[in-house]
Order: C-alpha cells, then structure tokens, then sequence
C-alpha cells in the first residue's frame, strides 16, 4: 500500500510542477486571459483527475488516464491557439 501512496503522491507532484511550468510558459509567451481561464480549468481537471483514483481503488484507473487527460490536452490546445489568435 505503500508504494501505490507513493506513486499517486509523485502523480500529484508531477501534476503540480506542470502547472507551475505552465505558468511560466504564460510569461514567456506573454500570454493572456484566454491561456489563464484554459489554465484554472486545467487545474481543475488535474484536481477532479486526482479525486477519482485512490490508493484502494483502481476502478477509475481508465477514466483519469485516458478521458481526463484528453480533456487537459484538448483545453491546452483550444486555449493556447485562442489566445494567440484571437488576442
């Protein structure tokens, strides 16, 4: 039980260091409004993607990896080409 709490919380970690460079990646670009609603939503998805695997249930396993990080990947591109074009 161990290692499987510790893989989630190095998941977690890595989900964080992702927004963190994401957020840089809004500075160097000069990004604007758009990128940052694209960014809370992502941060939400990361969030809802963490409630639905715990270390006793693997259930969700499908629906976190594959649906949920599609979602993220769809709203960074959406909200990226957004903001460039459109702002």
């Amino acid at each position: 039980m161990f290692v499987v709490k510790s893989a989630l919380n190095l998941s977690f970690a890595a989900h964080v260091m992702m927004l963190l460079l994401l957020v840089g990646l809004m500075f160097v670009l000069k990004l604007g409004v758009i990128f940052k609603t694209g960014l809370v939503i992502i941060a939400a998805l990361i969030w809802y993607e963490h409630t639905l695997v715990k270390a006793d249930n693997f259930e969700n396993i499908p629906v976190a990896f594959f649906n949920v990080n599609a979602a993220v990947s769809l709203c960074m591109l959406v909200f990226t080409v957004g903001d460039v074009l459109l702002v």
